[in-house]
């Protein structure tokens, strides 16, 4: 039986074309003859890995073209940075000394629209994720980047860290984390499921003196391979808490930091109660959010005590002591 040595030289470039940037890089320096064979395709790489390898730079717009147009694209972004900072409006985005239209074009519009449609989570009848095509171009065209945010981050098959500010039309997301979280329940989870390499998540809102949704934390936390998530997290009801309490979702988080959050206990409990590695918690009681929580340490010890009491090695709790602000992110 023949085996890959035996390949023909032009049929090795094809199969070392197909691999992972770091898998070609790894073969490539297994012998001589295939650092020779795949030393272009390395210096490919590395040209679209210094790119593209964080979001810095580039408008979710310009991703999303860039991986239709050359899929691979999406296989170097590891860090994708959706802060308050972006351009969450197409018109907003700076155009040198150019007046850029304030719509889209309608040729893009229909483009994006299709990718939506075409994509396994956002085109899957879950939810609220079920919208005719028309209608996504009518989200599309009023240049809201809701749709396209979610779209990007759900073709990035190799993220690593997300660093994610609720703004806009965020709902798009947050219906796909829901079905993404409802999918890896099941006994043969999809093999192409997003966030596969996702181990560090930080929430933020993008006003100061507000909080991003508790919603984050649960369905962030129940990715299989994310081990850290920080955020600053409100809990405006206990919708949805009896809805995730009956799903079977495990969390492998091993770090949990929510700073200027305001989270009733309830809340606390669901969240704690997925978690099977929880080494470290820390919970900072309002702060920069009005409280609207009661805020219950002796109840979220007793979570802490129920569900992660043989593995917690560090707790921190504080409330409203500005000497010792605790930060989202490390």
């Amino acid at each position: 039986m023949a085996n890959f040595t035996d390949l023909p030289a032009e049929l090795k470039v094809s199969v070392t074309a197909q691999m992972y940037p770091e898998d070609c890089l790894r073969f490539a320096l297994t012998s001589k003859d295939h650092w020779a064979l795949c030393r272009p395709l390395v210096l490919k790489h590395k040209a679209l890995w210094s790119k593209y390898q964080t979001t810095d730079g580039h408008t979710v717009w310009e991703l999303v073209d860039a991986i239709e147009e050359n899929y691979m694209v999406a296989n170097y972004v590891q860090q994708a940075r959706i802060d308050a900072e972006r351009a969450t409006c197409w018109g907003n985005i700076p155009n040198g000394e150019q007046l850029r239209p304030r719509w889209p074009a309608t040729q893009d519009v229909v483009r994006w629209a299709a990718a939506v449609q075409r994509n396994a989570i956002l085109g899957a009848p879950f939810l609220s994720l079920d919208h005719p095509e028309k209608e996504i171009q009518r989200a599309l065209a009023t240049g809201a980047d809701g749709w396209i945010v979610a779209l990007l981050l759900l073709l990035l098959p190799r993220l690593q860290i997300l660093w994610y500010t609720q703004d806009g039309e965020h709902w798009w997301l947050l219906n796909a984390l829901k079905y993404v979280v409802w999918a890896y329940q099941l006994p043969n989870p999809p093999p192409s499921l997003p966030f596969q390499h996702l181990f560090r998540v930080h929430i933020d809102h993008y006003d100061g003196a507000r909080s991003a949704s508790w919603e984050w934390v649960y369905l962030f936390a129940c990715i299989p391979s994310v081990q850290l998530v920080y955020g600053y997290i409100s809990s405006n009801d206990l919708d949805g808490v009896n809805q995730f309490r009956t799903q079977a979702s495990v969390s492998n988080v091993t770090v949990l930091r929510l700073a200027s959050s305001t989270i009733y206990a309830e809340i606390v409990d669901l969240i704690l109660s997925k978690t099977t590695q929880l080494k470290s918690f820390t919970y900072e009681n309002g702060g920069a959010t009005v409280s609207a929580a009661g805020y219950n340490p002796r109840k979220m010890i007793a979570s802490l005590s129920r569900y992660c009491g043989d593995l917690l090695e560090e707790l921190i709790l504080f409330d409203e002591d500005f000497t010792n602000r605790v930060s989202p992110a490390p």
